[in-house]
C-alpha cells in the first residue's frame, strides 16, 4: 500500500544551503543550475517555496554529480551540518541567533518542521522527554530520502547556533526522533 503523499513545499532554505556549500567548494554557479529546472533565483531565495519533487530530485543530482567529486558520501547531510556556517536561511539564520535554549526549539518540532515544509505538516504522538523528542509526519524518509537527509542533518545541527554540540536526529518512517545532550541533565540526574 502506498503512502498517501501530504501535499507540501519544500523550502528554499534548503536549494540555497546547496547552492552555498558547492560553491564554497569551487563549484561553479552555471553547472549547479544546469542540475535543475528550479529557476536561478529561486534556488537562492530562502524565502521561496518549491515544489517537493524537484527539490527532492535536484538534491538527488547534486548528490550523485558531486558527492564523488568532493569525496564525500554523506554529502546531503554534510551540506545540513554546516548549517550555521553556510548563513543561507535567510531571516532564520538571525532567529536562531538570538534563542538562548536549543530545548525550547527542539519542544515545539511544528515550529522547526514550519521552516523547511508548508503548510506545516500535522504533527501526531508527540513525546517528550527532558532530552529527546519524537513525533510522527505524514512524510516518509523513504518518499523524499535527499530532503529528510538534509532535514535530519540540518535538524542536528540546531544547537551549534547556540554554540552547542550537534544534536542527533533520527527519522524512521514517519516517525522523527531528535536527542540533545543537557549539560544540566548529568547534574540532576547524578551520573
Amino acid at each position: 500500500a502506498k503512502v498517501k503523499t501530504y501535499p507540501v513545499l519544500f523550502s528554499g532554505k534548503i536549494t540555497h544551503s546547496v547552492f552555498n556549500y558547492l560553491t564554497q567548494k569551487g563549484v561553479e554557479p552555471s553547472e549547479i543550475y544546469q542540475i535543475t529546472d528550479l529557476s536561478d533565483e529561486f534556488l537562492k531565495d530562502p524565502t521561496a517555496w518549491l515544489d517537493v519533487a524537484k527539490v527532492e530530485e535536484f538534491l538527488g543530482n547534486i548528490d550523485s554529480k558531486y558527492s564523488s567529486l568532493l569525496n564525500d558520501q554523506n554529502l546531503v547531510a554534510s551540506i545540513g551540518h554546516a548549517s550555521k556556517e553556510l548563513k543561507s536561511w535567510g531571516v532564520l539564520d538571525s532567529v536562531l541567533r538570538m534563542i538562548e535554549n536549543p530545548q525550547a526549539l527542539f519542544t515545539q518540532p511544528q515550529r522547526i518542521v514550519s521552516y523547511f515544509i508548508s503548510p506545516a505538516p500535522p504533527i501526531a504522538n508527540l513525546k517528550k522527554t527532558p532530552e529527546t523528542v519524537s513525533f510522527d509526519l505524514p512524510i516518509t524518509f523513504q518518499e523524499y530520502p535527499c530532503v529528510c537527509s538534509y532535514l535530519v542533518a540540518a535538524i542536528e545541527s540546531l544547537p551549534r547556533f547556540f554554540g552547542g554540540d550537534f544534536a542527533d536526529a533520527k527519522w524512521e518512517g514517519t516517525k522523527l526522533t531528535i536527542s540533545w545532550a543537557e549539560q544540566q541533565a548529568s547534574f540532576t540526574s547524578g551520573e
